[in-house]
């Protein structure tokens, strides 16, 4: 009887060992997805703040590039009395 109890209790203590050593599996292979998930999520920030500098450069050359384009007042032009001839000093040349 107590040889069938110790081989009962040596069964059960396996059980236990083969579940632990099942669980740790899992846990390195929980650990092993957890890297990659926080690689994929650096990758993913990295990626964003990428994307975000690309669309403030963008915004900023097209802030420069309409900046630069002619305006309304600017198309006007006005006379400019230094630039009009002089009609009595074309007339003493001719």
């Amino acid at each position: 009887m107590e040889n069938l109890l110790f081989k009962w209790m040596f069964q059960v203590d396996q059980a236990f060992f083969k579940i632990e050593v099942k669980q740790r599996d899992l846990t390195k292979i929980e650990i092993k997805i957890g890297r990659y998930i926080q690689m994929a999520l650096f990758l993913i920030q990295v990626i964003g703040v990428i994307f975000l500098l690309v669309i403030c450069a963008g915004a900023v050359l097209m802030y420069e590039f309409l900046r630069a384009l002619p305006t309304e007042s600017s198309r006007t032009i006005d006379p400019d009395p230094t630039l009009t001839t002089n009609t009595h000093s074309l007339k003493k040349t001719v």
